[in-house]
């Protein structure tokens, strides 16, 4: 049992899928090149420890961004982390990031080109990453929004512009 993930490799023009096991490292992660004729069959490749992907992953200049699950307990403790995975070296890297993101009712996005993620409890954030590696990265919080009723909307995604897409519960559900 694990999950999928999607990139994509711009200057390679290579697309890969990356399957990484829940919880369970010593079956290793594993990739597969699209369109390779030499590639046939899946890679083990070195992992970053036992994690769990959440929903929700974005690619961004040959980078797969995900939040993760650090454990398989309720230690409220061990809580979720930003995760990369660069499709091109096929490495894995741990992404600094706001405390916000931890929070469950967060999801990432791809805003004009840069990782960001919008983040809906009595309102809604919108946190954008500055331009750096994945170790020297600062975030900026470039939008907040208080709406009454909140809770009756949902974040949909994002348009190829940059609008933010908003959902009434109320509407989807009748």
């Amino acid at each position: 049992m694990g999950s999928c993930l999607f990139g994509y490799d711009p200057l390679k023009n290579q697309y890969k899928v990356l399957f990484i096991p829940t919880y369970c490292m010593e079956q290793g992660c594993q990739v597969f090149t699209l369109g390779d004729p030499t590639a046939k069959q899946w890679r083990t490749i070195q992992s970053v420890g036992s994690h769990c992907p959440l929903f929700g992953a974005v690619c961004i200049d040959g980078v797969v961004y995900y939040r993760a699950k650090t454990s398989q307990n309720a230690d409220p403790t061990s809580r979720y982390k930003l995760m990369s995975f660069d499709v091109r070296s096929e490495k894995f890297y741990h992404v600094n990031a706001p405390e916000t993101l931890m929070d469950y009712f967060s999801c990432l996005i791809n805003y004009q080109g840069k990782l960001g993620f919008v983040c809906c409890m009595t309102g809604m954030e919108i946190w954008v990453r500055e331009d750096g590696d994945h170790k020297t990265q600062g975030w900026s919080n470039i939008f907040f929004y208080e709406i009454e009723d909140f809770e009756r909307w949902y974040f949909s995604g994002v348009t190829r512009g940059g609008e933010i897409v908003l959902c009434n519960m109320i509407d989807v559900l009748t």
